[in-house]
């Protein structure tokens, strides 16, 4: 793949070309350039000889919840004309995850931390055991938001870089037998796909890159250098004498370890952000934290350094939680409490009217409010919201790049083939200086494709004191029941299921408290099962 400012430095090369003015996109910010029509043609050249870069084209999700011993996943599939949730079976559950597709957007890789599995669900060899701390396997299920990535090598396409921090646990004194995780490295680990028939292999493993303490929970946010071939990698800190680490990652690994201090201290040790990441053009860090407010920055891709530190002051209704993410141009940046969204205009030159509210928690609940949380700029050019407490629901901004309540934020637009426990991936802008940030012709859609002669099905709460309820959507099934039998294959409770209802509630509050089976039977056979916990 040849980058296109190597590209545009290689035009003389074209000889008896007439120059014409074309108009050339540019994301940041929307604007619009004048170019010559020899540039052009080299770029369409250049793109037609590589294959569309898909690293975030396939979304895996899901967790333990609703079919007895099988995790319940799921995957956001991007690779079509439009989105597709296909239901799956992979080996972690994703609350703290990393994950990537391949070039062409089949699941690649995928990683819990401490395990690494290829997208056929087979454990990479020599890829276990891959935090080497007194944390595993606790540290698995509590990793930073963003704690750990897995990046394409640009100079061969078989390697892949797992960047991560190591951590240890310590007893933390409220409440009593609570911990607490701490880093205390920076690591990574270099994994060849195509190695043993496909399986791939941990070629270098757990490498350390600095040891550091005062390294905070998750935080991890990256993008291009300038060449847009390597990788820059920043990280915060809890020091006084500096507060951010800045690693480049090159052909070779890691070629630059910087620090800088600029801006405020940020939170204490053992805090994770709200959101923290590069703008899709590389040239803006913003950092979100409900106990420090907003942070921007300005960023160098060539020489990775930080400056014109920025403090967004804005009222966050005392929010716990949040979320962040850019729109594709990078004019405006979203950054979510638990019950608002705002919208930030870096274009905006009145500094009061920059942050506006641009949406409102409507209230909706699914056992647990559907409230605001995470987010991630989709290869569709949408932003993709989760919500704080488990769902089977996203939010979706459609249209990012519109300014105030056009973005079109839409509350659970999008309903989950099971639930998603708060989570979702974080990704850089993988195509940045070979192709455009997303594509917009990727339809939206809100009603999952289910595989022929399948179900989809929620039941909550599990465990139960008294009550549970299911929603299901049936498909082609007739003669369905829902059916709680006690271990002894005794049935308890039996409830023919109407096509046309989609939702139900069972009372077993009389049942003594234990271990049950459920199954949807139809005149077909067994659709689903799973285990129920009554409390």
């Amino acid at each position: 793949m040849i980058p296109i400012n190597l590209i545009e430095k290689n035009y003389q090369k074209l000889t008896n070309l007439q120059e014409t003015n074309y108009l050339y996109y540019q994301p940041e910010f929307t604007t619009y350039k004048m170019k010559s029509i020899y540039s052009l043609i080299i770029l369409l050249l250049s793109l037609n000889s590589i294959s569309q870069i898909k690293y975030d084209y396939s979304w895996a999700m899901g967790y333990d919840c609703c079919r007895g011993d099988e995790i319940d996943n799921y995957i956001l599939n991007f690779n079509g004309k439009k989105l597709q949730i296909d239901t799956a079976t992979l080996n972690v559950e994703f609350f703290r995850a990393g994950q990537i597709s391949d070039k062409d957007g089949k699941l690649a890789l995928y990683t819990n931390g401490c395990k690494l599995f290829n997208g056929k669900n087979q454990l990479v060899i020599n890829g276990d055991s891959l935090i080497q701390s007194d944390s595993m396997p606790f540290h698995c299920f509590n990793f930073g938001r963003q704690g750990l990535i897995l990046l394409p090598d640009s100079y061969d396409q078989n390697l892949y870089w797992f960047i991560y921090k190591s951590a240890f646990i310590r007893n933390y004194h409220k409440p009593p037998g609570a911990h607490l995780g701490l880093y205390d490295a920076f690591r990574y680990s270099l994994i060849n796909t195509p190695m043993n028939q496909g399986r791939g292999e941990v070629i270098i493993k757990n490498e350390a890159i600095l040891h550091d303490t005062a390294l905070l929970d998750g935080s991890i946010a990256v993008t291009k250098h300038d060449n847009n071939l390597d990788w820059w990698i920043i990280s915060p800190t809890d020091r006084v004498d500096l507060n951010y680490y800045i690693l480049l990652l090159g052909k070779n690994g890691i070629q630059k370890i910087a620090s800088q201090k600029i801006g405020n201290k940020i939170a204490n040790l053992g805090d994770d952000s709200d959101g923290f990441l590069f703008s899709p053009n590389g040239n803006k860090l913003a950092r979100f934290w409900h106990k420090d407010g907003l942070f921007l920055f300005d960023f160098d891709r060539k020489e990775g350094v930080l400056s014109n530190f920025k403090k967004v002051d804005f009222s966050n209704s005392e929010s716990k939680i949040g979320g962040l993410a850019f729109s594709p141009s990078g004019r405006f940046l979203y950054i979510s409490t638990d019950t608002i969204l705002f919208q930030y205009d870096f274009l905006e030159p009145d500094s009061s009217k920059a942050m506006i509210e641009v949406g409102w928690y409507d209230g909706f609940s699914q056992w647990y409010p559907t409230n605001f949380y995470t987010m991630q700029l989709g290869p569709d050019c949408r932003i993709y919201m989760a919500t704080f407490y488990t769902s089977s629901y996203l939010h979706v901004i459609k249209y990012p790049d519109q300014k105030g309540v056009a973005c079109e934020f839409v509350q659970h637009a999008i309903q989950l083939p099971f639930y998603n426990s708060y989570y979702m991936p974080y990704f850089p802008n993988f195509r940045l200086g070979y192709e455009p940030v997303c594509d917009s012709t990727i339809n939206f859609v809100t009603k999952l494709s289910l595989p022929n002669k399948s179900i989809f099905l929620n039941i909550y709460p599990n465990p139960t004191k008294d009550l549970i309820q299911f929603e299901i959507e049936l498909e082609d099934q007739t003669d369905v029941y829902f059916i709680i039998e006690d271990l002894n294959a005794k049935i308890c409770s039996r409830t023919l299921l109407d096509i046309n209802r989609s939702q139900y509630q069972i009372n077993i509050h009389d049942l003594p408290s234990g271990i049950y089976l459920y199954k949807v039977i139809s005149d077909k056979g067994m659709l689903r099962n799973g285990k129920l916990v009554k409390t």
